[in-house]
C-alpha cells in the first residue's frame, strides 16, 4: 500500500508508521442529535421553567422511564434540534466547538499526524445504541441513537430549510473528516416545474449556509411501505440509507424502519 503514497518511499516509512505526506487519523462522534436534544431538555425542563427538579430525571433515566410517564412527556415537549430554534441549535456549537478543542491538538502513533472529527454515525448508530442508558430527550435505553446529523424522528416541524437552519449553526471547517445529513423528500415535488425550481433553491440555500454534506432519497413513505410488505413488487426501489444507496428490499428490517421514519419532506 505505500507504493500508491507519495512520499512513502523517498521517506523509507511504511505508510503505517508515519511515511505519508498527509498523515491522518479519523475520528467518528455519533449521537450529536441526541445529545443536543437532551441538553435543550435539561436547560428548558430543569433550569429555565423549573418543571422538573435534576434528582427526578436522574431517577427516571435510572429508571428508564418506568414509572415516570408525566416526566417523559416533559421531556418530549422540549425544543428539539433541526428546527431552527434557537432554544436548541445554540446548544449545537457549544457541544462542537469542544470537540474541537479536545482534538485539535491531539496526535496520532504514526509520526505525529492530526486527528480529525467526523460528525456522523454511518450505521454505528445501532450498535452504539444498544449500550447508552436512557437519555434527557426521551429517548429508552438501547434504542437507536438518531443517524448522522438528522433529525430525531417525528421532531422536524418546520421543513427542510428548518434542518438547514439548525446544521448551519456548525463550523464544519473543524470537521473535514465529514459529516452527513439524510433527508427524504416526496417524489411528487419534482413532478412540476415549480417544484423543481424550488428544489434548486433549497440546494443553492444549503451550499450557502455551509452545511457540509446531505443524501437525498426520493421516494414515499407509502412506497416504502408497500415494498417492505410486498418486496417482489418494488424490485428495484433504491434509497440513500448512510453514505451509500441500495435497493430497499435488500436492507435489513431495522435500516427499512429508519428509511420509513424519516419525516417526508416537502417544499
Amino acid at each position: 500500500m505505500s507504493v500508491f503514497f507519495d512520499d512513502c518511499i523517498a521517506n523509507a516509512k511504511d505508510v503505517c508508521a508515519g511515511g505519508a505526506r498527509y498523515n491522518l487519523t479519523g475520528c467518528i462522534v455519533s449521537g450529536l442529535p441526541n445529545l443536543v436534544n437532551s441538553l435543550a431538555a435539561i436547560r428548558d425542563a430543569v433550569f429555565d421553567s423549573g418543571d422538573l427538579a435534576m434528582p427526578d430525571l436522574l431517577s427516571a433515566l435510572a429508571d428508564n422511564f418506568e414509572g415516570h410517564d408525566d416526566l417523559r412527556r416533559r421531556v418530549l415537549s422540549a425544543p428539539k434540534w433541526a428546527n431552527g430554534d434557537d432554544r436548541a441549535d445554540d446548544l449545537a456549537p457549544l457541544v462542537t466547538e469542544a470537540l474541537y478543542a479536545r482534538f485539535r491538538d491531539v496526535v496520532n502513533a504514526r509520526g505525529g499526524g492530526r486527528w480529525q472529527v467526523a460528525l456522523y454515525s454511518f450505521a454505528a448508530n445501532h450498535h452504539l445504541g444498544n449500550v447508552v442508558g436512557a437519555s434527557p430527550d426521551g429517548r429508552h435505553a438501547g434504542e437507536l441513537l438518531t443517524r448522522n446529523l438528522n433529525p430525531a424522528w417525528g421532531t422536524d416541524r418546520h421543513g427542510p430549510t428548518g434542518v438547514l437552519r439548525s446544521l448551519s449553526r456548525i463550523d464544519f471547517t473543524q470537521f473535514p473528516n465529514g459529516s452527513a445529513l439524510d433527508l427524504k423528500f416526496d417524489p411528487s415535488l419534482f413532478a412540476s416545474a415549480e417544484g423543481r425550481v424550488k428544489f434548486a433553491g433549497f440546494l443553492k440555500a444549503f451550499v450557502a449556509l455551509g452545511v457540509m454534506q446531505m443524501q437525498i432519497s426520493m421516494v414515499s413513505t407509502e412506497d416504502l411501505i408497500k415494498a417492505r410488505r410486498e418486496p417482489s413488487r418494488f424490485p428495484n426501489l433504491m434509497v440513500k440509507v448512510a453514505g451509500y444507496s441500495a435497493r430497499f428490499v435488500d436492507i435489513d428490517a431495522i435500516e427499512q424502519e429508519e428509511l420509513i421514519r424519516r419525516t417526508s419532506q416537502g417544499l
